[in-house]
């Protein structure tokens, strides 16, 4: 169906109280690090009334200061709440938007938040709305919400389509010269009773009043949804990352990432779609883009690469070229699951991943922070695991403008009524990766079930002490402190062996150049009575039993 009317309503601006401060903040107790070449916790502080808090958005005010966004439970009802805080951590202001409201976690979403170029703020999520056509009926409704730098609010505003249904969500908005844009999810009803639909990304654009300039739905053959989105660098246009789908449920075996370029009249360029089969492979992701070098990279939750199997979570981490063909990717995780939803491109190239680090809200499980740190050829510069009392569930992460990062999240499951929101500031690093080790050296030719002993040595720049870990050849050992470590194979063949090195904050060196060992089969096998035997096995029953042993 083909849109024709856009109407957007203006909800009243008495929606919004700026209060002088909504719940308590407690300080957490933070383990001292010794090493200052990684990264360590400034400060980290929890902000929360009775009920259910978390952050999903935290950024960096142009004057040091720090705005947040999130929800906020009050009376079991859900409502979205912005704070800004001090570069301490100290609460200045808070304002609960009671507008929006719901008793559905999942269903009453705070997406982003911006500063304006008024000193003020727009934020921007979903929200479960009654929209006033017919039938009149419920739905999710994205909306752009604007305060004043104190917080007031100047206008609130949902949009949607009296023909189809358009706006979803609304994910990351960005200003620009004459207004705000952006993407999300678009619910683009199919039919006139409304019963049929799909899901589409979104991108839109607004003025700065919040009226609508123009936007435009795109269908890649599912159902998609834009987490992220970017302003591509020489006004090449803006790009669109998350989840595809081929059914209308989303964190399913059939999810894919998805990657799109428009140019700067949101007219689609080129799409990609990434993942296993019958597997889920989604982006949640916010704060994918454009690298450096005019490539893109993304990451997200993948089954299809997970190297212990089942239906847990790894993350993972793709770079592509500027169409979109992936030049590397690296996973990230361990046994149980593992979550990212939210990453950060800092100025100087390097990829910030601030991991939900074995999820599971149990006592099997820790929920601790791991932040990783990949160059733009992926190689792991730091992979820290802050394994702090309690426990610490990332969301949002961005620089600071000292070349730090602050992560907004919470601090346990969203059906607690205890978890509360939680902001951590990590002070600026620049962890150096080991240097690659040296070349093994050891025995290049054994017997089947004999021992190979191997040594080699290596440096950090930084002076960490450093790990090692050797690749057989048919496998990988667990990382080792020792420089010398003994290896048997019971098969006969050829082996390359070479070894990597990881510091005390995970930085990752190079593989070393690799040796080659040979486990040979007996060299009677070559004499021309065996190869006469082997001809003729079936009228010698007993050799053939003897070669069929021998693997020959």
């Amino acid at each position: 169906m083909k849109a024709k009317i856009v109407c957007i309503l203006v909800v009243t601006l008495l929606i919004a109280t700026a209060l002088p401060a909504v719940g308590t903040i407690n300080k957490l107790k933070t383990k001292e690090r010794a090493i200052s070449s990684g990264p360590q916790i400034e400060w980290m502080y929890t902000y929360g009334g009775n009920q259910f808090d978390q952050f999903r958005c935290v950024k960096q005010t142009s004057d040091g200061d720090f705005i947040a966004w999130g929800e906020y439970e009050e009376e079991n009802i859900n409502h979205g709440r912005l704070i800004l805080i001090d570069d301490k951590g100290e609460e200045i202001w808070s304002t609960v938007n009671y507008e929006i409201n719901g008793s559905n976690y999942d269903e009453e979403l705070m997406h982003y938040v911006t500063e304006t170029n008024d000193g003020g703020f727009i934020a921007s999520g979903s929200d479960i709305y009654y929209y006033p056509l017919e039938p009149g009926f419920w739905n999710p409704g994205g909306f752009l919400w604007k305060v004043d730098s104190d917080g007031e609010t100047v206008w609130h505003k949902y949009y949607y389509d009296e023909e189809e249904i358009l706006w979803g969500s609304l994910f990351n908005f960005e200003l620009v010269e004459d207004g705000y844009i952006g993407g999300g999810m678009a619910i683009d009803y199919l039919d006139e009773n409304l019963t049929e639909w799909t899901m589409d990304i979104l991108l839109m654009k607004v003025d700065l009043d919040g009226d609508l300039v123009w936007y435009k739905n795109y269908d890649l053959g599912g159902y998609e949804i834009a987490t992220s989105f970017d302003i591509l660098a020489d006004g090449e246009g803006y790009y669109l990352s998350g989840f595809y789908s081929v059914n209308d449920v989303i964190f399913d075996d059939d999810d894919d990432f998805c990657m799109m370029k428009t140019d700067l009249n949101g007219n689609k360029l080129w799409h990609q779609i990434f993942g296993g089969t019958n597997t889920m492979d989604g982006s949640p992701t916010r704060g994918c883009g454009q690298t450096s070098d005019g490539g893109y990279t993304m990451c997200g939750l993948t089954e299809s690469y997970h190297p212990y199997g089942g239906e847990k979570w790894d993350i993972w981490q793709i770079k592509t070229n500027s169409m979109g063909t992936i030049e590397w990717e690296n996973l990230f995780g361990g046994k149980n699951y593992e979550n990212c939803w939210g990453m950060c491109i800092t100025s100087d190239g390097r990829c910030i991943l601030p991991i939900a680090y074995n999820l599971g809200y149990s006592e099997e499980t820790r929920d601790d922070l791991l932040l990783v740190e990949t160059d733009n050829s992926g190689n792991v510069l730091v992979k820290y695991q802050f394994e702090l009392d309690d426990r610490q569930i990332p969301i949002f992460i961005d620089e600071t403008n000292e070349g730090g990062f602050i992560i907004g999240g919470r601090t346990d499951n969203p059906d607690d009524k205890d978890t509360d929101s939680l902001l951590i500031k990590i002070s600026p690093f620049e962890n150096q990766r080991p240097d690659a080790p040296s070349r093994p050296t050891g025995k290049t030719e054994a017997a089947p079930g004999e021992g190979i002993t191997f040594s080699t040595s290596g440096s950090d720049p930084d002076g960490d002490d450093i790990l090692f870990q050797w690749d057989w050849g048919d496998g990988l050992s667990e990382w080792k402190r020792t420089t010398e470590v003994t290896n048997i194979w019971d098969d006969y063949g050829e082996y390359k062996v070479k070894v990597k090195s990881k510091d005390n904050w995970g930085g990752e060196s190079d593989w070393s150049d690799s040796i080659t060992v040979k486990i040979p089969r007996p060299r009677f096998t070559n004499s021309p009575l065996l190869k006469m035997f082997q001809r003729y096995l079936n009228l010698f029953p007993i050799f053939k039993m003897l070669f069929q042993q021998l693997g020959m």
